[in-house]
């Protein structure tokens, strides 16, 4: 069984982490912004202001994990997430 040393497993984990949040919530900024245009132009913007904000979040989430299930990249995100974590048996 390989040693691992919990401060560079940390770190390493860490800066992982960081870059696919930042990646994740990136693309999920673009989604929402083009759903949000969408939806300007089918309602009128003017009226009732949180269900059309409320209604772009969930359909931007709801495309974004539609992309990415689709594409693969969950498939390949699981794949290299269970590399990350250590073997505790």
């Amino acid at each position: 069984m390989a040693e691992i040393k919990f401060g560079e497993f940390y770190k390493s984990k860490t800066r992982i982490f960081l870059k696919e949040a930042t990646i994740v919530g990136f693309i999920l900024i673009l989604i929402f912004i083009f759903t949000s245009y969408i939806l300007k132009y089918i309602y009128d913007s003017k009226e009732n202001h949180n269900f059309h904000m409320i209604l772009s979040i969930f359909i931007s989430g709801y495309l974004f994990h539609l992309a990415c299930e689709y594409s693969g990249l969950n498939v390949w995100y699981s794949k290299d997430y269970c590399e990350i974590i250590p073997n505790t048996k």
